[in-house]
């Protein structure tokens, strides 16, 4: 099992500050004082979803996260965001395996618990990937793989100039560390080499990013984050209207599209939302429910698939290139 892990944040109306908090924000800013964050884990093999689970905006997805803990020997790949020593060497000891990114201030230490410096690593990486044995922290030395490759300039420019606008939009600075990093695809991993190549890695650290696909799909397609009530109560209707209305649009998914891996979620939604009114009608009377239901995964096995790239290959299709398929 192969689970990625993400939140996302729903902005609310100052009104609602009082049952969802934000993350503050100064009584002349409108729109900063209430928010809802949505924690959710894709499991990308067989599809299923563990959430959303509803917490204020202010809360950290490390310290918060209420989705129960992976079965032993899953594979979970989570942002920066919920890094944590302590959790990855429970999940170590636990039997279940981790691909992450490295944060860039953490200490690094070879077998014989000498310090290591991360830069002159990744300096020596040449053509191969890098794929060394380390230990992480200063008081956990969490024994793990150290996995890297270098990335493209053009590739290394556009993280840093993307990094540096989200750093901007907060009031933070970048180190100089962290922008010299980007000039690399770095992840930790305590999954034996037996089992996953440095190569084989680096590509399904890719992965995460269908997460925040998934999630982004619930905003753009979804439209969760809208509403058209102005008091709180209506708000709050509407938005978990939409959120289940989300979670049978992934059944209908489930059960007709995601066996195939060049599957379009975007195609498959906008093919669900031409058959809404009738699915609403249906549920609301019982009606020919079974019906519509057939139809409507009838359309999706006749959606079209993604095409196949040249230049920027899609995720399916470095897996695909990855177990020698086409």
């Amino acid at each position: 099992q192969l689970y990625v892990h993400d939140s996302t944040t729903i902005v609310l109306p100052d009104l609602l500050a009082q049952q969802w908090p934000g993350c503050g924000g100064t009584p002349a800013a409108a729109n900063t004082l209430s928010a809802l964050k949505l924690q959710l884990r894709l499991e990308l093999r067989q599809g299923s979803l563990a959430g959303p689970i509803l917490q204020a905006g202010r809360a950290h997805d490390r310290h918060l996260c209420l989705l129960p803990r992976p079965a032993p020997g899953s594979l979970r790949l989570a942002d920066l965001g919920y890094w944590s020593l302590e959790e990855l060497a429970q999940d170590d000891a636990d039997g279940r395996y981790w691909l992450m990114r490295l944060k860039s201030n953490t200490r690094l230490y070879d077998e014989l618990q000498q310090p290591l410096e991360l830069l002159k690593l990744l300096q020596r990486v040449q053509g191969e990937p890098l794929d060394r044995a380390v230990q992480l922290g200063v008081t956990q030395r969490l024994g793990c793989r150290l996995l890297a490759v270098r990335v493209a300039s053009e590739v290394a420019e556009r993280r840093r100039a993307e990094a540096l606008r989200l750093a901007a939009d907060k009031g933070e600075q970048l180190s100089e560390l962290s922008l010299a990093l980007f000039d690399w695809t770095i992840a930790v991993t305590n999954v034996p080499s037996a089992m996953l190549t440095a190569a084989e890695g680096l590509v399904l650290s890719h992965i995460r990013w269908q997460i925040e696909i998934f999630v982004r799909l619930w905003k753009d397609e979804g439209k969760v984050d809208e509403w058209r009530g102005r008091r709180a109560g209506r708000v709050l209707c509407e938005v978990y209207a939409k959120l289940l209305a989300l979670l049978l649009q992934h059944w209908l998914v489930l059960s007709q599209s995601w066996q195939y891996p060049d599957r379009s979620l975007v195609k498959c939604l906008r093919t669900i939302r031409k058959y809404a009114l009738e699915l609403a009608t249906a549920v609301q009377t019982g009606v020919r429910l079974e019906v519509v239901l057939r139809r409507i995964q009838g359309a999706l096995a006749a959606t079209d698939r993604m095409n196949k790239r040249k230049q920027h290959p899609n995720t399916f299709q470095e897996l695909l290139a990855l177990s020698g398929s086409s």
